[in-house]
């Protein structure tokens, strides 16, 4: 028997938990009421008339102080430099000391989470004040002593009293009130965090069916236009663009492919003739010469040439001589006359043809249409990505309220001896 009673005083056996199921939002309400119904009462206010009454002696002590004379017996002694500057860290430490005892307010409620909190709030109050007034605290105490010290006693009860009260709190098991209180804060932050992200998801999901009803409208139009007569037009004008270009760069390379075979006698004839500027300009660019030598004066040089191959005034060897003299026939009959020719024309058919794709808006609308596209197409892109962005802050702020509320029903079980069920 006596074994079994030590056994159970060493192991006492515990209270059997409560099972209750709360909603969400009545969490925090719920919480206050169990802690408004502990045991704890008669304690907090045991605490909160002993503060009353230490700040009552404060304010009765601070009094006594600020009336306090210098003992007569000293004042001679003291220069008035020293008194003037005591003096003045006397009433630095009255009015430090007045601020405190004026904002010291003592909750009216009972409750655990109100002591709790006015006991934090104090015992850092108190930190502040021994900061702020240490200075004056130890200057006042050289003329002062006696009215200084009975303050600072009655301080010292304060934060004194305050310790008092967080062994209490440890010892209930209470001090985790406030951890438990902060995790339901928490939990409600995470509630807004998931409403913001929610709200914004839905919006970027708006937004992308907005953008896809916007891309499908440009998919049409922009099928509608590459079915049209105009676009139809409009190709067949660039296809025709591109053949006179293709037909400029042939009749250019047959210029150029002439001259090309003549250089070495025209390098020669050069050097001899009247016209060497001419030679010159069309061995440098013969296809820019022919197209602005209109009167075809290159003819007559070359007709000279062939002179002065015939007299061998320009030596070649018999293969070249016949080559050039070919030319030359070949340009006489014709053959350079009809390279201008179709150079003139084919500039003529390209003005023509670009003024005319000038005239055309059809292009102008499917680019327009091919930009509209893209963005919409980009913006689709963009949207994806956010939207992912935003599911993966909501699958992360599922699981670290899924942590809390786990935190929350383990703070509850061991303060209340509750098997607490949160409902959404």
């Amino acid at each position: 028997k006596m074994l079994k009673k030590l056994f159970q005083k060493l192991f006492p056996k515990e209270e059997p938990l409560v099972l209750e199921e709360v909603n969400f939002n009545n969490l925090g309400s719920w919480l206050n009421d169990k802690l408004s119904r502990n045991d704890f009462n008669q304690e907090i206010t045991n605490f909160f008339n002993k503060i009353k009454e230490q700040k009552s002696t404060i304010t009765e002590n601070l009094t006594a102080l600020e009336e306090a004379e210098i003992d007569p017996k000293e004042k001679d002694k003291i220069e008035p430099k020293i008194k003037n500057i005591v003096s003045g860290h006397r009433d630095n430490y009255v009015r430090q000391m007045t601020i405190f005892i004026d904002n010291l307010s003592v909750p009216e409620n009972t409750d655990i989470a109100s002591a709790i909190k006015f006991n934090s709030s104090l015992n850092k109050n108190l930190d502040d004040l021994a900061k702020r007034t240490a200075k004056s605290y130890q200057a006042a105490q050289h003329l002062f002593f006696k009215p200084v010290e009975e303050v600072f006693k009655i301080v010292g009860e304060m934060n004194l009293q305050i310790k008092n009260f967080d062994q209490l709190l440890e010892k209930k098991g209470l001090k985790k009130v406030k951890d438990l209180q902060a995790s339901i804060g928490l939990l409600k932050d995470f509630e807004i965090k998931r409403e913001r992200l929610n709200k914004d998801l839905n919006w970027k999901k708006q937004k992308q069916e907005r953008c896809l009803l916007g891309m499908k409208k440009q998919q049409q139009e922009l099928e509608k236009l590459k079915n049209s007569d105009d676009y139809q037009q409009y190709q067949n004008l660039k296809e025709q663009e591109t053949n006179i270009f293709s037909k400029i760069k042939e009749n250019e390379d047959n210029i150029h492919l002439f001259f090309s075979k003549l250089s070495r006698a025209l390098r020669k004839y050069e050097k001899v003739t009247l016209e060497a500027k001419l030679v010159r300009n069309y061995l440098e660019d013969a296809v820019k010469s022919l197209l602005h030598d209109s009167e075809l004066k290159i003819i007559e040089v070359l007709e000279k040439l062939n002179s002065s191959l015939e007299k061998n005034e320009v030596v070649l060897d018999d293969k070249q001589k016949q080559n050039a003299q070919e030319l030359i026939v070949k340009a006489k009959e014709g053959y350079l006359q009809q390279l201008l020719a179709n150079s003139k024309k084919l500039s003529r058919e390209l003005i023509e043809t670009k003024e005319r794709l000038r005239k055309s808006t059809v292009d102008k609308l499917i680019a327009e249409a091919d930009y509209k596209l893209e963005h919409f197409t980009s913006q689709i892109s963009l949207v994806e990505k956010e939207a992912e962005s935003f599911k993966t802050k909501l699958s992360s702020s599922d699981n670290d309220e899924t942590l809390v509320i786990e935190k929350i029903k383990g703070l509850v079980k061991e303060i209340l001896k509750v098997d607490l069920k949160i409902n959404s």
